[in-house]
């Protein structure tokens, strides 16, 4: 399937913005003017998640890179997802926006989830 990732997000020369797929797959998006972020890529899920499977939700954060270093990572419990439908549905186009923490949300430290 072909999956289409546009995120808007600002940021600093040298930084990028990526995708990280199911723990697993990265994609790196690319921006024309430092505001939007967009990327595309061919996702095959792992064995474990069927492609026509549309009862298994495929997840993904989003992080931004310096020198291909993570530099700040989405958090919280719950990531983005979507549902894959049927066969004939083989490119799914996901608008985003960055998911922050609240403020003065000390539950979502590492001393309470373990990232």
């Amino acid at each position: 399937m072909k999956l289409t990732f546009r995120i808007p997000y600002h940021t600093v020369w040298g930084e990028t913005v990526r995708v990280i797929l199911e723990n697993e797959v990265e994609v790196e998006l690319y921006t024309l003017d430092g505001q939007v972020w967009q990327g595309d890529c061919d996702y095959h899920p792992t064995d474990s998640i069927a492609p026509t499977d549309s009862t298994t939700a495929i997840c993904y954060r989003y992080a931004i890179y310096r020198n291909d270093t993570c530099v700040r990572k989405e958090l919280g419990a719950i990531p983005h997802s979507f549902y894959p439908g049927n066969v004939l549905q083989s490119h799914y186009i996901l608008n985003d926006a960055w998911r922050d923490l609240p403020l003065k949300a000390y539950k979502y430290s590492s001393a309470f989830n373990g990232i």
